[in-house]
C-alpha cells in the first residue's frame, strides 16, 4: 500500500495499515502528503501495465519466428531465478526486502498465456 497524509495521520492509522499489509513492517509506506499515495500508484500501475504488455508483444515476437523453433514456453523460465534472488536480497546487504511484484507475478501460467496466438 502506497499512504498518502499527513505523518500523525498516518501515525494514528499505522495499525490498520498494518493488519492490511501481508506483515506489519512490510508491503506498505507512507510515500508523502494527502494525494501522493493514489498518484504513486497510479504511475505504479502504468509502468506495471506497460512492462506486461511489451512482454506480451516480445513473446508474441518470438512465437511467430518459427525458423528459429523457439521454445517459447520454456524462454520465461531461464532468468526467473536469477531475477526473483536478486529482488528477495534487498536494496541493503543483510536487509530482507518486499520481493517485487515483477519477480513474485512470473509464474508457468503468465508467460504461457501471454504466448498464445490471438484468436481470429
Amino acid at each position: 500500500m502506497m499512504v498518502g497524509g499527513d505523518q500523525a495521520v498516518v501515525e494514528r492509522l499505522k495499525p490498520i495499515f498494518e493488519t492490511l499489509a501481508p506483515a506489519p513492517n512490510q508491503g506498505w509506506g507512507r510515500v508523502g502528503s494527502v494525494g501522493s499515495g493514489h498518484f504513486t500508484k497510479m504511475i505504479h500501475n502504468g509502468i506495471e501495465y506497460g512492462l506486461m504488455q511489451a512482454y506480451a508483444e516480445g513473446f508474441s515476437i518470438l512465437q511467430h519466428k518459427r525458423e528459429f523453433g523457439l521454445d517459447v514456453r520454456g524462454t520465461p523460465f531461464i532468468r526467473r531465478v536469477a531475477i526473483v534472488r536478486r529482488t528477495d536480497e534487498g536494496p541493503v546487504a543483510g536487509k530482507p526486502s518486499n520481493r517485487s511484484q515483477f519477480g513474485a507475478a512470473l509464474s508457468a501460467e503468465a508467460p504461457a498465456r501471454a504466448c498464445r496466438p490471438p484468436r481470429r
